[in-house]
């Protein structure tokens, strides 16, 4: 008996230990055109966007999102969001800093209502912006179905 749990024991360790190497995140994002994203957001009613205009200045902590739900029932979301960086034609998805974690909880945003979105991007990624373009993408869930919203800025030296 006690050596069927040893194996058991050893089994689960070769299993986490083959299933946690890290592989290289190569996730890409299309370029997408500002009507394209309009058009996007005319479809769901659902909006995203950086509170105080699409530029900020290199060395910024933190940014504020507004989620804006114009539809006519409510949305649920986590805290989860994607922080891409325009690397040449196209959107490479960051990578959190190591030990980088967040709540794991569940909220909802009443219809036609906004919702302020804190991003602490310094503790998430472990620096402060730097320069460049970035899109953010949150997931949301609006009757059942995930809708994804973004939102570009560009951050300036």
């Amino acid at each position: 008996m006690k050596g069927k749990t040893v194996l058991w024991l050893l089994l689960v360790l070769a299993v986490i230990c083959c299933g946690c190497g890290r592989k290289k995140d190569t996730t890409y994002l299309p370029i997408g055109t500002e009507s394209e994203l309009t058009e996007a957001r005319q479809e769901t009613g659902l909006e995203l966007s950086v509170a105080g205009g699409q530029e900020l200045h290199a060395g910024v902590p933190s940014i504020k999102l507004l989620l804006h739900n114009g539809t006519d029932s409510k949305i649920g979301f986590g805290r989860e969001i994607e922080v891409f960086l325009m690397n040449g034609n196209e959107w490479q998805k960051l990578k959190w800093k190591d030990g980088a974690t967040i709540l794991a909880d569940y909220m909802e945003i009443s219809a036609s209502a906004d919702y302020t979105i804190s991003l602490d991007y310094e503790s998430l990624y472990g620096a402060p912006l730097k320069e460049g373009t970035y899109r953010v993408v949150k997931n949301v869930w609006k009757n059942d179905e995930k809708v994804s919203v973004t939102a570009e800025f560009t951050v300036l030296p």
